[in-house]
């Protein structure tokens, strides 16, 4: 089990008015399992806080099998909590700013390596 958490932090204030907080927490557990070179798995969960009303959970796993020196499997599932949009407003002394990035939907996907 891997787990990483990162902090960010930000305070501005726009000409009079109060100053505005900005605090950024985003939460990665990893689980993996391995055996040996012939297969390999993981799954991800991804927590973000970008303000106090806007929150995001991602979840994604991968799994790698290899069935003989010719052929590799491996089975990919992201953004498995189908989240559409993260949008995250952040206000500075000097400037704000609005910005909002739309996720790729649901998907799983399947593929076979032929090393001939």
């Amino acid at each position: 089990l891997e787990s990483k958490v990162r902090i960010g932090w930000s305070e501005g204030r726009w000409e009079q008015e109060e100053p505005n907080s900005n605090r950024q927490f985003i939460f990665n557990e990893k689980l993996k399992f391995s055996n040996g070179k012939k297969a390999f798995a993981a799954l991800i969960w991804n927590y973000y806080v970008l303000s106090a009303n806007n929150k995001f959970s991602g979840l994604d796993f991968f799994i790698h099998y290899k069935v003989s020196q010719v052929v590799k499997l491996s089975l990919t599932g992201n953004n498995l909590l189908n989240g559409t949009t993260i949008r995250e407003k952040t206000v500075m002394a000097f400037s704000s700013a609005n910005s909002a990035f739309q996720l790729v939907g649901r998907y799983a996907l399947l593929r076979v390596d032929l090393q001939l």
